[in-house]
């Protein structure tokens, strides 16, 4: 806890830390934090998961002592749609550390997975908090992997990378997370003065869907279209085979799919 403090460079985000050896989940943790009057910016921290999910009750594979597993509390005031945007901008944040700390490419799937090479290594997952049908807080939880080797479990070798095979040496977990916590302070804070439209553009531009031929498949049904933008609110934009444009509030978007569009 103290290395964490004694290089952040934030005045919100971090300054209250909550460390664990392992836990269940930190989204759960901070979640129980919050709930109990936990004040914005706190950072629920651990070296080991052994609930750790993503979106779709999808799990998270991360051995112990070599990734990032975290989490933050925020306590918008904006509406509930807005929520969204900090999916965006949490994303925005943890591509913009790597690329800045590793020189890497690192590039944003739609709507909240980090992706190197074509393949994930980051990915995020909120979740809201609602009192007496007011949105209290959100939880945003972050898994990067850092200084593992995904190969080593068959289901993920095709799909999934980390920054030291990529750069085949270890990276600083430490640096890595005060860069992106400062980064996600600097866009909240842009975020808050309503400047959101800043962020879209940042966004679009390490899009890794935007011009391209997707498949979203969504609970209810599956679309295909090109993706063209995200909207002030984060959804995605894309125009069906029939030209017209539609907005995808959620949904999984298919890699498999994807086709330059010429």
């Amino acid at each position: 806890m103290e290395a964490i403090k004694e290089g952040l460079r934030t005045v919100c985000f971090g300054q209250d830390i909550r460390y664990f050896p392992s836990t269940e989940s930190t989204n759960l943790i901070a979640k129980k934090i919050a709930e109990q009057g936990g004040k914005e910016g706190t950072l629920v921290i651990a070296d080991y998961q052994t609930r750790g999910k993503g979106r779709l009750a999808r799990t998270w594979w991360s051995p112990p002592g070599a990734n990032l597993l975290f989490s933050l509390i925020f306590r918008p005031s904006s509406e509930v749609t807005h929520s969204f945007r900090l999916t965006l901008l949490c994303s925005l944040a943890v591509a913009q550390a790597i690329r800045q700390e590793t020189g890497l490419e690192a590039l944003i799937k739609w709507p909240n997975d980090v992706y190197i090479k074509g393949k994930k290594v980051s990915g995020i997952l909120s979740e809201l908090g609602f009192k007496d049908g007011t949105l209290e807080y959100v939880v945003v939880g972050i898994g990067m992997n850092v200084n593992c080797d995904p190969s080593t479990h068959p289901e993920l070798l095709d799909i999934a990378t980390s920054l030291r095979i990529e750069l085949k040496r270890n990276v600083s977990r430490l640096t890595l997370l005060t860069g992106i916590l400062k980064m996600i302070e600097g866009y909240y804070e842009l975020m808050k003065r309503g400047e959101f439209g800043a962020l879209r553009e940042s966004w679009e531009l390490l899009s890794l869907v935007k011009g391209k031929r997707v498949r979203i498949v969504s609970l209810e049904c599956s679309k295909e279209g090109i993706a063209e933008s995200i909207d002030d609110e984060g959804f995605l934009i894309i125009r069906n085979s029939s030209g017209e444009r539609e907005r995808i509030v959620s949904g999984d978007v298919s890699l498999t799919f994807v086709e330059e569009v010429v």
